[in-house]
């Protein structure tokens, strides 16, 4: 299995300390083993697999990047378009973080048969630009699936 260096320690497996007076710490984002594996993507999708086809559970998953994956493509398949910083946080170091995100992209628009409704409402709202299918524009921002201390950031 591929193993990549961690992107906050580069492999070292420990950082300086914040109060940058020469001490070093364990590496927060690998705790301390300096690389990451390769995901298992079937695993993944396992694990944030929805009782019904084409949906993702209803609940969060455990795991940094089971949660990243899921909160992904609830961000791309429309279901919660606001921003996905405290999942992104999770995988913070994660060398495969781009093929997390890349396959959220796919199951979504395997969902949808749309690309990112998130990503289009952003553009929207950010840029002005239109997208492809203007109803994105009128959905829900996000739907009761939604865990409450994320809902906390849009009160």
């Amino acid at each position: 299995m591929e193993t990549l260096n961690c992107t906050n320690c580069h492999g070292a497996g420990k950082t300086k300390h914040w109060r940058n007076d020469g001490t070093m710490r364990v590496c927060s984002c690998c705790d301390g083993r300096g690389t990451f594996e390769a995901p298992d993507l079937k695993q993944l999708c396992e694990a944030i697999k929805g009782r019904n086809p084409r949906a993702v559970r209803s609940r969060r998953p455990e795991g940094s990047r089971e949660w990243f994956l899921w909160r992904m493509v609830r961000f791309h398949n429309g279901q919660d378009v606001t921003l996905p910083m405290t999942a992104t946080m999770a995988v913070d170091g994660d060398p495969f973080k781009p093929t997390l995100d890349a396959a959220a992209v796919m199951i979504a628009q395997h969902f949808t048969g749309k690309q990112s409704i998130g990503s289009a409402r952003w553009r929207h709202a950010i840029h002005g630009e239109m997208p492809t299918d203007p109803a994105v524009l009128d959905m829900p921002t996000f739907d009761s699936d939604k865990p409450m201390i994320e809902r906390m950031e849009v009160q």
